[in-house]
């Protein structure tokens, strides 16, 4: 997943399975501007629809992903 932020926030990107619990952090951080890239490794985890969520200063996204293998 790419973003992008044009200040410095506190950023917070998470993984849901569609029954909607957390199954992975992939950032929790204060972040300088610029682009970012995040990569999730879904291993242990069965193929299927998945839920991400990208929140800036409480500003939050959802997006859908499909996980194969």
């Amino acid at each position: 997943m790419e973003f992008a932020i044009t200040e410095r926030a506190k950023v917070e990107l998470d993984i849901f399975d569609v029954n909607g619990k957390k199954v992975a952090t992939l950032l929790d951080e204060l972040l300088y501007p610029g682009e970012y890239e995040a990569g999730w490794n879904g291993s242990g985890l069965p193929a299927g629809v998945y839920l991400y969520q990208l929140s800036v200063n409480g500003f939050t996204v959802t997006r859908r992903g499909v996980l194969t293998k």
